[in-house]
């Protein structure tokens, strides 16, 4: 699942978990909500161009491979 929040530094993030809270994609910080939520929105539509694009403004979590991250979130296109 995605979540998105605001810091305490006024910034705003996302974060890609799996079912069991594990920690898969964590974003850098956008200046605006609406920035994140269409970084968020273009990883469901496209994930592995989107991924691509997105590159610098996102990193995997702890042991989190790419191919893990991808087959995530081509789950949204399933669901």
């Amino acid at each position: 699942a995605f979540k998105q929040y605001r810091e305490s530094d006024g910034q705003f993030y996302f974060k890609l978990q799996d079912a069991q809270g594990r920690l898969l994609l964590q974003s850098q910080a956008f200046a605006a909500p609406k920035v994140a939520g269409q970084a968020v929105a273009q990883l469901k539509q496209d994930p592995a161009a989107s991924l691509e694009a997105l590159r610098g403004q996102w990193l995997a979590g702890e042991g989190v491979s790419e191919s893990e991250i991808l087959d995530a979130l081509r789950q949204f296109a399933i669901d």
